[in-house]
């Protein structure tokens, strides 16, 4: 899926996790556990990361994806935008980090709509909507 895409394998393999792994989809999929999560976001607030199952051809999902910044496709793994800077891989790596410690029982605190609003208002780097 990556070759003459715009679209790298992530250099750290945890990354993966946030794909490969049901229970960090299911996470992913119910909300923002912090802040910096928006910028990375595949949707505006408060809908949370989207996970693709199965990419149309190339042609179709580069197209229908190609704004984004990382891909998650379920049971595969993730890509990473070749564009993505190196603080935004860190970002990545720490979220598989985190998403993958969390016990399948544990419950799990999301931002509110509220918060999620508050930090759009208050960084002028995270799109409005994606």
């Amino acid at each position: 899926m990556a070759n003459g895409s715009p679209w790298i394998l992530p250099d750290d393999n945890e990354i993966h996790v946030l794909g490969t792994d049901v229970i960090s989809r299911t996470i992913l999929s119910a909300g923002f556990l912090y802040p910096c999560q928006l910028i990375f976001s595949t949707s505006s607030p408060p809908a949370p990361f989207l996970s693709l199952f199965c990419p149309a051809p190339k042609d179709q999902w580069e197209s229908r994806y190609g704004v984004q910044q990382f891909l998650i496709i379920e049971r595969c793994g993730v890509l990473l935008k070749e564009t993505m800077t190196s603080a935004q891989r860190a970002m990545m790596s720490g979220l598989a980090q985190v998403i993958r410690r969390i016990n399948s029982c544990a419950a799990v605190r999301y931002l509110t709509d509220e918060e999620n609003q508050k930090q759009l208002k208050h960084c002028p780097s995270i799109p409005k909507t994606c």
